[in-house]
């Protein structure tokens, strides 16, 4: 008896370890899984085949994956494709060997927990809130963790771990670098393309300027330079510091051009227009004003060399070194650099710089003329070759404002065709000459003013129809959202569409007219209480609410939106073209864009 009872113990033990066996297969494949998912999303957007939810040009992510963490060290190579081929090995692997214990899984997730120790210390301390990065590191401390628990530094070793973990990483970044050389001369010949049109333009409009030239308050070169450089920048930008290092050769090897700096510090502590991405940009700008009214034009370009060196950042007791360095009195310099002029002047950079549109820095300027396609090969020095080709070249200059710009920008803009709607909702005659279409959520601020406007100017011009196609910033019904930003979001988009299912087209507009007059109170009773004053029965339109055709159509408008390369919402179009900008200050270009295409 006891035999047999030590048998059975035997089994239950050996039962017993299978299942742990099989939960710790399950729980590393699944950290596995999501760190490789996650890192394939972010190597996606730096090849720039999608745009990554929450990754804009402005985001933490943007700026995590371009600083000069974002890559390794003389290969330069993003950190998002090290992870790809990473992530791919350790999970081929380990599918392969079907979790079992080996002393090598040790020691390969002991150097990954380093390397996410090193990096989640930068993102720290770097202010980088990326949801992306972060979510890789714990994915990845998550396998480490299943492996610790299960005594894999004791397990007896196993040829088969690292050769297929070698294999398949390497086989992934030998694809990875097809896949990114083909993608880098996609964006080269875009490149070329916008600083072929830069230097066309740099020929033609030389000799139409007004009657001021477009300079900055501090110059470098000579007074009556015949190309005229102008860089609206930002001193923790790191697209900004990579640039600065051609203008250093550029102005090294040509006594005929000037240059003058402009600040826009993407800092709200200066900047109002800016998201909070740089936080010591705008004492940055500021250090470099008070060199100059400390010690003028050469100071200032002596603090403007310290301050690329270091990135825009400085403690307390660094400034002072470098003070020291610079040869700059500290008392006279504090006093300069706290006063109200600094901050004066930058932000006459920065209502300079909404002025003429910026977007994003750097924003360079020939001439008056903005240096589009800046990141292909040698741009500045060939777009100064084309101000040198036309020898009529005027002495002024000035570029033209936020407003022409973006109208601009519109009216250049290629004819889109948009993804078919299979349940349009359509404000107008459909057969009208001008159509325009908008992808917006209900809830966001932005998408109804937009809204207000173009309905009012749809109602006015029989030439004019309007469709709205939803695109919610939620998660439970828009699986590009990488977290919720408007909560009601979805109630939203179903309430209109089940309004349309029960009352027509008619009912599609009535609620979506009470929607965005209700964006920041609606909720679910009260969007039930609105369906009942428009006359839908309350049982009918909660029953309509729960359609599965409107999460198809629902799925379909967020599937159009992305395709079309939405990257913000509202997304417009006017007569099949897409407005970048839709708003010039406080001016709101729809109407006069409208009424264009309406000619």
């Amino acid at each position: 008896m006891p035999g047999r009872g030590s048998v059975y113990s035997r089994g239950m033990a050996s039962t017993h370890n299978s299942e742990i066996s099989a939960k710790r297969f399950i729980l590393g494949t699944l950290a596995l899984g999501v760190a490789l998912g996650l890192c394939v999303i972010q190597t996606l957007d730096v090849l720039g085949a999608m745009d990554a939810p929450g990754c804009g040009a402005q985001s933490d992510c943007h700026a995590a994956s371009s600083s000069a963490f974002g890559a390794l060290p003389y290969v330069h190579w993003p950190l998002a494709y090290v992870g790809v081929a990473w992530f791919a090995g350790l999970l081929v692997a380990w599918i392969r060997t079907r979790g079992e214990l080996d002393r090598a899984w040790i020691w390969i997730a002991r150097i990954g927990v380093a390397a996410s120790l090193f990096y989640g210390g930068v993102l720290a301390g770097r202010g980088f809130v990326c949801p992306y990065c972060i979510a890789v590191h714990v994915a990845n401390l998550g396998f480490f963790v299943v492996l610790e628990m299960r005594g894999a530094a004791s397990a007896t070793p196993r040829r088969n771990v690292l050769v297929p973990v070698a294999g398949t990483a390497a086989a992934v970044a030998l694809a990875l670098a097809f896949l990114d050389g083909r993608f880098e001369n996609a964006a080269r010949a875009h490149a070329e393309v916008e600083l072929a049109a830069t230097a066309q333009q740099l020929k033609s409009s030389v000799n139409s300027a007004p009657a001021t030239a477009f300079t900055g308050r501090h110059r470098r070169g000579p007074a009556n330079a015949r190309a005229r450089i102008v860089v609206f920048t930002d001193y923790q930008c790191e697209d900004c510091h990579a640039f600065e290092a051609e203008l250093e050769r550029v102005m090294a090897a040509t006594p005929d051009a000037s240059l003058s700096i402009r600040h826009f510090p993407m800092c709200t502590a200066c900047n109002p227009h800016a998201i909070d991405m740089h936080p010591n940009a705008c004492w940055a700008a500021r250090a470099s004003e008070a060199a100059a009214i400390v010690g003028g034009d050469a100071a200032f370009w002596r603090m403007h060399a310290w301050l690329f060196a270091r990135r825009g950042s400085f403690t307390e007791t660094e400034l002072d070194q470098g003070l020291l360095s610079l040869g700059f009195d500290r008392t006279a310099f504090l006093a300069a650099m706290h006063s109200p002029e600094t901050l004066t002047r930058v932000r006459q950079d920065i209502d300079l710089a909404m002025h003429v549109g910026l977007g994003s820095t750097p924003m360079i300027f020939v001439n008056g003329v903005e240096l589009r396609g800046y990141s292909a090969p040698n741009a500045l020095s060939r777009a100064l070759a084309a101000v040198r080709a036309d020898a009529g070249a005027s002495t002024v200059d000035q570029p033209p404002s936020a407003r022409e710009r973006f109208l601009a920008e519109w009216r250049n803009a290629p004819r889109t065709n948009i993804p078919i709607d299979t349940k349009p909702h359509v404000l107008g005659r459909v057969d009208a000459p001008v159509q325009i279409v908008v992808f917006g959520d209900y809830q966001e601020p932005y998408t109804c003013e937009v809204d207000v406007m173009l309905r009012s100017i749809t109602l006015a011009n029989p030439r004019v129809s309007y469709s709205f196609r939803c695109f919610p910033a939620n998660k439970a019904c828009n699986i590009t959202m990488e977290k919720d930003i408007h909560p009601r979001a979805c109630l939203a988009a179903m309430a209109a569409e089940a309004a349309g299912i029960l009352q027509g087209n008619d009912g599609f507009w009535a609620l979506h007219d009470w929607l965005t007059t209700h964006r920041e109170t609606f909720d679910d009773v009260t969007v039930t209480t609105a369906a009942e004053e428009l006359g839908m029965a309350r049982a009918d339109f909660l029953n309509a609410l729960v359609k599965p055709e409107i999460q198809l159509w629902t799925a379909e408008d967020v599937r159009a939106a992305k395709d079309l390369g939405l990257t913000s919402i509202p997304l417009v179009f006017v007569d099949g073209r897409r407005i970048g900008q839709w708003k010039a200050g406080n001016e709101n270009l729809l109407p006069t864009i409208v009424a264009e295409a309406s000619q």
